[in-house]
């Protein structure tokens, strides 16, 4: 299916694709021009620049695009789990991991809700 994504130009560009599934919410990517941050819903968000090394100003941009556009990609292939928990229908922690990694080294508490894109729930993977 296509994508019917919507774009925002403030004081920084904000592309915006409706949810899938409800229970996931929409995708949002909003860009300034060092970073970019990326909300899944309101289980979490992911930011992207340079974080841990110097780069020059081209290629920065260039590197924090390339992280998000895999990243996205990841999401709406459904090769990235969001999970979070609630309480009181509000989200108190929340995160993503990609499917193939173990729960036990991310953080992610196994009472949480886990679920990818497409809204499907997932099992937590335990390694050991």
């Amino acid at each position: 299916p296509g994508i019917n994504a919507q774009m925002n130009l403030t004081d920084r560009l904000i592309i915006r694709i409706p949810p899938q599934s409800e229970r996931v919410g929409a995708l949002e990517v909003w860009v300034e021009p060092n970073t970019a941050t990326v909300f899944v819903g309101d289980h979490a968000h992911t930011r992207f620049g340079p974080w841990s090394q110097p780069m020059a100003e081209g290629e920065l941009g260039r590197t924090a695009a390339n992280d998000v556009i895999g990243f996205v990609a990841d999401v709406l292939a459904d090769r990235m789990v969001i999970w979070s928990s609630r309480r009181d229908s509000q989200t108190v922690e929340g995160g993503t991991y990609l499917r193939e990694h173990d729960l036990g080294e991310l953080g992610a508490p196994e009472a949480a809700e886990h679920f990818v894109w497409s809204g499907r729930e997932v099992a937590p993977r335990r390694n050991g």
